[in-house]
């Protein structure tokens, strides 16, 4: 016979297992939308941030690109109207050169770096020398020093690097004289590293600039023969010595001193050192070092497409380290630039993000105009990507340099 307090009981035992079932199924929801948002997290996309050219289609090239004040500055290539610099806050972009600066000669920046509160931007300027101009606020900027560091036919400055205190310069000499190097303490008073190429006035270029090991290294673009490296010997990073090329341990142009001509770009990630060569008739090759000193090839003839000529960038982010290609078959073959990345860096370890068989996207971000990846920049958490437009282009709704953004992928 049951009880009254019986059937109280029987009542709220079922009551509770009621609420414990529907506090068990609220759960299971609340970690079904948890894991549904997280792995939707894991499908992200390539998204423009800016438009074409930033309003001018002129504004072919985003030619360099740098973190300063919690902006992300991108200087761009513009032969009609001069070249511009526009930042970015995560939201919006502004102008804040135009025409050039001082003049429409200066067609564009190659490279900017960052020293002592202050971010520099050097200029291309074959008429009367490259300049390198400065600002304090990212607004208001002023020239530190022109007509080529005294040589006009010093045309581009291409590497910049900060080492030991110091802002390094290499210029391009776009005539037959050879390239050189000075740095800067100050902004304002700048000394002579090297004015004859290291010796090897062929040495027209001291193209870029990497620090590797507590050492500063140089790759010099030659005209005759193959590109060199060069690293400082001394602990005041004024004396130099050759770790690629003739005599060397490793010979000019990692043994093909036609085809490996021009460096473009050196690159850290992992501990080694990563350099990549142009040769435009059998397609880039990639190599690293550990010691600076015995290098091996990690990527051989474009990632197998002779189009691709420059391996013009190199990024880390996400624990991968990223490439950047010009290719250029972009209007004859339909190519153009590409996108890959490698968590290891090991040769055929490698995925093609942005490409022929691109995981995302085709070539040049479905661009038809787009022939090369030119710039990178991590910025607020994401990876930025500047691209290069093809000059003889005339597809109106396509010209104009783009930024790209990869949000990152990071997975349950």
């Amino acid at each position: 016979m049951i009880t009254f307090w019986s059937k109280r009981i029987l009542f709220l035992k079922r009551l509770m297992g009621l609420h414990l079932v529907t506090f068990i199924c609220f759960l299971l929801g609340v970690l079904f939308i948890q894991t549904y948002n997280a792995h939707t997290a894991c499908n992200p996309q390539f998204e423009q941030v800016n438009i074409n050219g930033f309003g001018n289609i002129s504004n072919r090239y985003s030619w360099s690109m740098k973190v300063f004040n919690n902006y992300l500055y991108v200087g761009t290539r513009n032969h009609d109207d001069g070249g511009e610099i526009w930042r970015y806050d995560g939201t919006d972009w502004e102008n804040v050169v135009s025409g050039g600066f001082t003049s429409m000669n200066n067609t564009g920046f190659r490279n900017m770096a960052v020293l002592n509160g202050a971010i520099y931007a050097g200029t291309n300027n074959e008429i009367s020398g490259a300049e390198l101009i400065r600002s304090f606020d990212g607004t208001n900027w002023e020239v530190v020093i022109d007509n080529g560091f005294g040589n006009m036919e010093n045309a581009s400055i291409r590497g910049m690097k900060v080492f030991i205190g110091y802002l390094y310069i290499g210029l391009q000499n776009t005539a037959d004289g050879p390239g050189q190097l000075f740095r800067t303490e100050d902004g304002t008073n700048f000394t002579p590293v090297t004015l004859d190429g290291f010796g090897n006035t062929d040495n027209a270029s001291i193209h870029t600039l990497e620090v590797f090991n507590g050492r500063l290294y140089a790759a010099t673009k030659n005209r005759e023969g193959g590109l060199q490296v060069w690293r400082n010997s001394d602990v005041d990073g004024l004396i130099f010595e050759m770790v690629v090329g003739p005599g060397a341990a490793t010979s000019e142009g990692f043994g093909n001193k036609r085809g490996n001509r021009t460096p473009m770009d050196m690159h850290i990630f992992n501990g080694q050192m990563y350099i990549g060569s142009i040769n435009a008739g059998r397609g880039f090759g990639v190599w690293r070092t550990s010691d600076g000193l015995t290098y091996e090839q990690v990527v051989f003839n474009g990632f197998g497409d002779f189009g691709n000529a420059y391996p013009w960038r190199f990024e880390t982010y996400e624990n991968h380290i990223w490439l950047g290609t010009f290719n250029y078959l972009n209007i004859i073959f339909n190519k153009g630039g590409s996108l890959w990345r490698s968590s290891t860096g090991n040769l055929d370890e490698w995925e093609e993000m942005i490409g022929r068989h691109g995981i995302y996207m085709g070539y040049g971000f479905d661009n038809p105009c787009v022939w090369g990846i030119r710039s990178f920049a991590v910025f607020q958490g994401k990876l930025y990507i500047g691209t290069a437009i093809n000059k003889w282009c005339r597809i109106k709704k396509y010209l104009g340099t783009e930024i790209w953004e990869w949000p990152g992928e990071e997975c349950p």
